[in-house]
C-alpha cells in the first residue's frame, strides 16, 4: 500500500482536499463502522465529520484534519508525524496570539535548530502543559508541515 505524502513527506497528517490510498483506507474504515455512507479517496468535510464522530466516540478531541493518533487508532497505520503535531501544539500554547507568519517563523526556528523537535520543545516548555492543550488548528499544523518541508538539510 502506498502512503499518502504531504508534499513528498510521509507525516500521518491528512488535510482537507488531499487524496490517495490512505484517505481511501480512512474512508473505508469509517464506512465499515457505519459512520460514512460513501467511500471516497478525497479527504472531504464529510470524511472529516465522520472522523470527528469516531474521535468523540473514543473520547478524543475533534479537529479539521486527520492526525497520526486517530490514524493509528482507526486504521492501525503508523506513518509518524507525532513530532509535527507536538510542534504545532507548542506553537499555539507558547504563542497564543501569533499570526500565521509568526507561527511559521517559530516552527521554522525549531525545525532548523538541528536538534530533535521533541527535545527542543522540552527546553521551551513542560510537555504536560502541551498534552493538556486542545488540538492545534489546521492552519498551525500547516505551518509546522511547511517549516518541516522547507528545512535545509
Amino acid at each position: 500500500m502506498a502512503i499518502i505524502q504531504y508534499a513528498a513527506q510521509p507525516c500521518g497528517i491528512i488535510q482537507l482536499g488531499e487524496r490517495g490510498e490512505l484517505v481511501y483506507l480512512v474512508a473505508s474504515s469509517l464506512h465499515s463502522l457505519g459512520l460514512l455512507r460513501q467511500i471516497e479517496d478525497i479527504y472531504t468535510p464529510a470524511v472529516n465529520d465522520a472522523l470527528n464522530s469516531f474521535r468523540l466516540a473514543n473520547k478524543l478531541p475533534t479537529a479539521d484534519y486527520c492526525d497520526p493518533v486517530t490514524l493509528r487508532l482507526l486504521c492501525g497505520v503508523d506513518v509518524g508525524g507525532d513530532e509535527l503535531m507536538l510542534l504545532a501544539r507548542a506553537c499555539e500554547v507558547l504563542l497564543p496570539d501569533a499570526n500565521e507568519l509568526e507561527r511559521f517563523d517559530f516552527c521554522r526556528e525549531i525545525v532548523e535548530s538541528g536538534e530533535d523537535i521533541g527535545d527542543r520543545i522540552r527546553q521551551l516548555t513542560d510537555i504536560g502543559r502541551l498534552l493538556d492543550a486542545p488540538m492545534p488548528s489546521a492552519e498551525t499544523v500547516k505551518s509546522a508541515l511547511l517549516a518541516y518541508m522547507l528545512r535545509s538539510e
